[in-house]
């Protein structure tokens, strides 16, 4: 009786899966915009120019890599700008102690704050950035610790801002990624495909470094959310309810660094699903009062999102009661094979829609890193339906002590190779082909990893 009313629940939750899998591949794959590398705003003469204050939220980074931030911020173009480096938590003075000194040689438009005690991890920091501006800010531009932006980014964010546009975002790029192009790649497809086609509908989000915002629009709503973990992609749905306006500008502005190794960008990943999911699941109701540009806000903020955990926990399940009859017998056979049927197509279904969109971006290798990412993606969503209150968990920028030790994702993997030759010797061959697919990590994770030692070790050569 129990299995019965456990495969009823899981048959039903496949059905479930299956529509979801199928409105997510259809959403997340829009129609793209035109390329967008010119500006066509201008700026005002320069005695008119808006001031724009600068925030680099910082906690425990190495000193090195915030130098050669703030360094490139230096050399920008724009007349009117301060920088407020404001460090938060990090326990050893020896760590931010070396940017506070190297902040005084930049001259005054530069500022450096260190505090303890900070709550809201880097939307909290980001707020006390807020309440130090300048009285003269009208914008308030978001550069990460690790990127290096170009001259003319704040004066290209500033043309493009106006009495339409609040907030503008560029995409994220990287350097001294030699060795990782795949990884490159399957990053970018996000900027390739939904900020562009959310244009049309002025509801391109922010995903935080290399944005710009107006202030009064920020204070409008309340400054950064705290409640979050991804606190970019929360402000951007407020903005957008709020009747704030955003575009984003096809143009590189700066380069960051990847994750150090597989094992952050799992982390990173798995942040990015939990807190989009979490932001999603807090403004429903706002995504259902604004049609317009509701799918475009849905596709962004499920862009990320894997819907393969459970067709793959419901296929194991069905090799258990294959490999052992007493489970099996528990329920009517025609369960059983709906469970399956159910399962595969859905499987089958989302996993299309990733490669769809690895091959509209150019390049299939980074089908190889989403395979890495499946049980990160897919698992991600789970924290979001249990909490709401999250830990913040930054992607790590320094140098990692040693190799990913046995993960969740290559246990399921296991797991997943085992049903597959369960179904394999009962002679369901497309099936035990899924459950393989499902268990490519065990060959893609090792490629991954090292192509991302390899672009770390060369960004040890390149971050100046």
């Amino acid at each position: 009786m129990l299995i019965t009313v456990l495969l009823t629940v899981v048959v039903l939750l496949g059905g479930l899966n299956l529509l979801a899998s199928l409105a997510l591949t259809l959403v997340n794959f829009p129609v793209r915009t035109a390329r967008l590398d010119t500006v066509t705003g201008v700026l005002p003469s320069p005695a008119a120019l808006p001031f724009v204050s600068v925030h680099v939220a910082i906690h425990d980074e190495p000193a090195d890599l915030v130098i050669a931030t703030m360094e490139a911020l230096a050399r920008s173009d724009y007349p009117a700008f301060e920088v407020l480096v404001v460090d938060n938590n990090t326990p050893d003075p020896a760590t931010w102690i070396p940017v506070s000194e190297h902040a005084e040689t930049l001259g005054e438009r530069f500022c450096f704050r260190h505090f303890d005690g900070v709550e809201g991890a880097k939307a909290g920091a980001l707020n006390l950035a807020l309440e130090l501006s300048d009285p003269r800010t009208a914008y308030v531009a978001i550069v990460d610790a690790d990127y290096q932006v170009a001259p003319d980014f704040i004066a290209t964010a500033v043309a493009a801002c106006g009495p339409t546009v609040q907030f503008v975002q560029f995409p994220q790029a990287y350097r001294c990624a030699t060795g990782a192009a795949d990884v490159v790649s399957e990053l970018s497809a996000y900027f390739a495909i939904f900020p562009r086609a959310a244009n049309r509908t002025q509801a391109s989000l922010l995903t935080g470094t290399l944005s710009m915002i107006s202030v009064e629009a920020l204070r409008q709503v309340g400054g950064w959310p705290t409640q979050s973990i991804t606190e970019d992609a929360e402000l951007g749905l407020q903005l957008w309810s709020a009747g704030a306006r955003g575009r984003y500008i096809d143009r590189e502005a700066g380069h960051g660094l990847l994750p150090m190794d597989l094992a952050g960008l799992r982390l990173q990943r798995t942040r990015w699903v939990t807190g989009n999911i979490q932001t999603l699941i807090g403004g429903r109701r706002v995504l259902l009062r604004a049609p317009a540009g509701f799918l475009a806000v849905l596709a962004q903020l499920t862009a990320w999102l894997g819907l393969l955990a459970v067709p793959l926990a419901t296929l194991i399940l069905v090799a258990v009661a294959r490999a052992f009859p007493a489970v099996g017998d528990a329920a009517p056979s025609w369960m059983w094979r709906s469970a399956e049927l159910i399962a595969s197509a859905t499987f089958v279904c989302a996993f299309v829609g990733h490669g769809l969109r690895a091959i509209a971006r150019g390049r299939i290798g980074s089908i190889a890193v989403s395979s890495a990412l499946l049980w990160s993606s897919s698992f991600g969503w789970l924290p979001a339906l249990c909490s709401r209150q999250l830990r913040f968990r930054r992607t790590p920028k320094g140098p990692t002590a040693a190799r990913s030790k046995l993960s969740i994702d290559c246990i399921c993997s296991l797991i997943a190779l085992g049903a597959s030759g369960l179904f394999a010797l009962e002679g369901s061959l497309p099936t035990a082909l899924i459950l393989l697919l499902g268990a490519g990590g065990l060959v893609t994770a090792p490629i991954v990893d090292r192509s991302l030692r390899r672009a770390a070790e060369s960004g040890a050569k390149c971050k100046a």
